[in-house]
């Protein structure tokens, strides 16, 4: 799920609606690692293993843009693993970022 950035929150508030409903059991999630964001903390705290990107990602040009204007995203970016293992988070994205699982004893 890539939501758009600015509205990042709603959909991982009806993504967690709709794991409670039982509708979604797995999901990856592409977004703004904003680490003091309400939506990230109710991911972590749902346990929820997030891969924090390394570097900077970089877009593609639009739909009759020129080649030469791709972007890069003015933040870090992360993938958060809804439902999937940390150990299967690390094998499909260890190469591009570090996982990152919160502990509660």
């Amino acid at each position: 799920m890539n939501p758009p950035w600015d509205k990042a929150h709603l959909f991982v508030r009806r993504l967690l609606r709709e794991v409670d409903a039982g509708r979604v059991s797995h999901a990856v999630v592409l977004l703004p690692a904003r680490l003091g964001a309400d939506y990230v903390a109710a991911l972590t705290e749902r346990g929820y293993p997030r891969v924090e990107l390394t570097g900077r990602l970089r877009f593609e040009p639009g739909r009759g843009a020129a080649p030469t204007s791709r972007g890069e995203a003015p933040f870090s970016s992360m993938l958060v693993g809804v439902g999937i293992e940390a150990s299967v988070m690390y094998d499909g994205f260890h190469d591009v970022g570090v996982v990152v699982q919160a502990f509660h004893p």
